[in-house]
C-alpha cells in the first residue's frame, strides 16, 4: 500500500504570493496536493516546521490546522510592509505560536492528575 505521508507541494516563494480570500464557488486547484484531505499551498511548509520543532505527526497536523485557521481569521489584517517583514515571516511567527501551544498541551497532559 502507498504511504499517506507523501507530501507534494507546489514550489514557489512563499512571500511572493500571499493567500487571497477564497471564492467558495471556485473549484479547488488540482495542481497543488499538500497532504491528506488538503489543497493548502502552505501545508508542507507549516507541517515541516512543526516536525523539525519536535512535534509528533499528529501534533504537527494539529499545528497545521490551528495555524491555517488563525491565518484565515487574520489575513485581512496582514499588510505587506518591507520594513516589518514579509508574508512568510508572518506565517512563520503564527506557526511557531501554534507549535508552542502543542508543546504546552503535551506538558499539561503529562502532568494531568486523575482520570
Amino acid at each position: 500500500m502507498g504511504s499517506t505521508k507523501t507530501i507534494l507541494c507546489q514550489t514557489r516563494r512563499l512571500d511572493a504570493h500571499p493567500p487571497q480570500p477564497v471564492d467558495e464557488a471556485q473549484e479547488p486547484s488540482t495542481t497543488t496536493r499538500a497532504g491528506p484531505n488538503s489543497n493548502d499551498t502552505y501545508f508542507g511548509f507549516i507541517y515541516g516546521v512543526a516536525l523539525r520543532a519536535g512535534l509528533t505527526e499528529t501534533e504537527a497536523l494539529d499545528a497545521v490546522q490551528t495555524t491555517v485557521i488563525t491565518v484565515q481569521k487574520k489575513i485581512a489584517e496582514f499588510k505587506y510592509d518591507p520594513a516589518r517583514g514579509n508574508f512568510r515571516g508572518w506565517l512563520t511567527k503564527i506557526t511557531k505560536w501554534r507549535i508552542s501551544e502543542e508543546f504546552r498541551k503535551r506538558t499539561a497532559a503529562r502532568f494531568q492528575v486523575g482520570g
